[in-house]
């Protein structure tokens, strides 16, 4: 019936509001069925109509349709698009505003955050008494914010840094702002740029010492002088200080777990497996804060052992304070530096085949 009536009036308001119908009819279609043939057949009724009634007044309402669609299916840069040719062919009507923030929305959902952030631009130096200005003026804020995690969701990290700086400097004052420069030292962090990401997470815990981030950026600056940079003595410091100006964060429970751990006696001794007689007799010894091993070695007569047991498990507990080694030594680990983990193989003077009970410790382990 449409399809007639088009042919009955080929021109004028009715053939513009048939072509609509057609469109509608097949968009409808392709709503209620899923069909994408159905939708591009209505986009075509709808393109039709925008372009054999250019100048007709109600033409507006097409191109609105279309940009909906658009949205509607998804397809944002499109849209976008769309809205933009109604600023552009029609940039006195009082649509336009709404056409440009819809426009910059599509754009800001299809992670186009320069063009968003230029639409919308144009939107402030268009329309200065629009009662969306002052959203708009936000929303360019959290555009800039959002491109830059988009950048470091697509794993581009040189462009996600600058970006989270931009941000940084371009709104200091907002709440993000030392949100944004913790980021950026992560990231920095990540390409082993310590002393870079050390100089950021530094300029939060001092100009945003009371944002929320500020602890997890001084417990960051201290977990890269331990962790990454070995610089052990101010790690501590910087653990220290962290406790005196952040006592009831989180990041204060774990700089105390960490300071306890560096300044305590450790001492671990592994035998992993048997040592072939002609290989040569060595023990993994890992410690921290210990300068030197004081060790006994002892020949254990594993066959009486057994047989008075029942198994060779169980050695840790013979009772060696009373007995004379047959070996005594010091362990002194290569390089001692203060609160520093050493690990090292330390020989063992045994010979013959056999086995041994090896105790290495000083007055604490």
């Amino acid at each position: 019936d449409l399809t007639a009536a088009l042919a009955r009036f080929p021109r004028g308001k009715r053939h513009l509001e048939i072509l609509r119908l057609l469109a509608s009819e097949r968009i409808l279609a392709g709503q209620q069925t899923g069909d994408a043939v159905a939708y591009e057949e209505g986009m075509a009724w709808l393109r039709r109509a925008a372009q054999e009634h250019a100048k007709d007044p109600d033409v507006i309402a097409v191109e609105r349709q279309l940009a909906e669609v658009h949205e509607m299916r998804g397809q944002l840069e499109q849209a976008a698009k769309a809205w933009l040719r109604i600023v552009e062919r029609h940039p006195k009507h009082a649509m336009v505003p709404e056409a440009r923030d819809r426009a910059a929305q599509a754009l800001r959902n299809a992670s186009r955050f320069e063009e968003t952030i230029r639409v919308w631009e144009g939107f402030l130096s268009a329309h200065p008494n629009h009662e969306r200005w002052e959203a708009v003026r936000a929303a360019i804020v959290d555009a800039w914010y959002l491109k830059a995690g988009h950048l470091r969701e697509r794993k581009e990290p040189d462009a996600a840094i600058a970006a989270y700086r931009d941000f940084a400097t371009r709104y200091p004052d907002d709440g993000r702002a030392p949100v944004a420069l913790v980021a950026a030292g992560m990231l920095l962090r990540e390409q082993e740029s310590h002393e870079a990401a050390m100089t950021l997470w530094r300029a939060v815990t001092g100009r945003y010492a009371k944002n929320r981030v500020a602890p997890l950026a001084a417990k960051l600056v201290a977990v890269t002088l331990e962790d990454d940079l070995g610089r052990l003595e101010e790690a501590i410091e910087s653990y220290e200080a962290l406790l005196k100006r952040f006592p009831r964060s989180a990041e204060a429970r774990e700089a105390k777990a960490r300071l306890e751990r560096l300044r305590a006696k450790h001492l671990e001794v592994r035998a992993t497996r048997v040592v072939g007689t002609g290989e040569p007799k060595a023990l993994e010894v890992m410690t921290r804060n210990i300068e030197t091993l004081r060790v006994r070695v002892y020949r254990l007569g594993l066959e009486d052992y057994f047989r008075r047991k029942g198994t060779v498990a169980g050695v840790q507990n013979l009772q060696l304070e009373i007995v004379k080694p047959d070996w005594t030594l010091e362990w002194k680990p290569e390089a001692y530096k203060p609160f520093a983990l050493l690990e090292a193989d330390q020989t063992v003077p045994v010979t013959e085949p056999g086995a041994y009970v090896v105790v290495a410790g000083d007055e604490h382990l």
